[in-house]
């Protein structure tokens, strides 16, 4: 399948448009305009320029944000509802991890449970909706490469590309006893000899 030639056009109204998570303080209106700047119902991935502090998904977050005070006082993260002390962006009432998600992924949202409208139970809903979703990098009906939001194939490919950007080094995965290792270095920088007559006592339970 030929590659769309912007990522407009893979935008489809038939497609499952996607849900407020819980703790959303999205109004419904808010959130169907919020949602309706990402290509595919919010599936797709945002181009570069509509993510910029300038761009038209700033503008509108920002209006948005204007509309919950309350919110943005207490650092309650008007997306996914989680209330953010200590890295809070009030200009778009984002939480750190949204804001990365939304500015540097273009996502519309994180992996957050919604209410699924057909059994009204939590759940995640890219896992839900991968089967019906459309790969934002060809178009391919169903999604496999759920954090890319693309197919198989091109989520392959995707994860090449950042394999050779990073030199080709695939990240290091540590071993229970590596890990253990390490937070003990880090706990005891002087070494082993630290921890000489220390005696561990485990706690009983009731």
């Amino acid at each position: 399948m030929a590659k769309p030639a912007n990522s407009e056009r893979i935008y489809s109204d038939k497609l499952p448009m996607a849900l407020k998570p819980v703790g959303c303080s999205y109004t419904g209106a808010e959130w169907k305009q919020y949602i309706r700047l990402f290509p595919a119902n919010g599936w797709g991935i945002a181009d570069e320029k509509d993510t910029r502090d300038n761009g038209k998904i700033s503008d509108v977050v920002k209006q948005i944000a204007e509309k919950h005070p309350k919110q943005i006082k207490a650092k309650k993260c008007l997306l996914c509802g989680c209330v953010d002390n200590d890295i809070y962006n009030a200009a778009w009432g984002m939480c750190k991890s949204c804001n990365h998600t939304v500015w540097k992924k273009g996502r519309s949202k994180r992996n957050a449970k919604v209410i699924d409208p057909l059994t009204g139970k939590e759940t995640k809903e890219w896992n839900r909706d991968k089967e019906q979703a459309t790969c934002v990098e060809c178009g391919a009906k169903g999604i496999t490469y759920v954090s890319f939001c693309m197919c198989l194939h091109c989520g392959r490919n995707q994860s090449a590309r950042m394999l050779r950007a990073d030199g080709g080094h695939r990240p290091v995965i540590l071993s229970p006893e590596e890990i253990y290792e390490k937070k003990l270095n880090m706990i005891f920088p002087e070494g082993q000899s630290a921890i000489r007559g220390v005696k561990l006592i485990r706690r009983q339970t009731p």
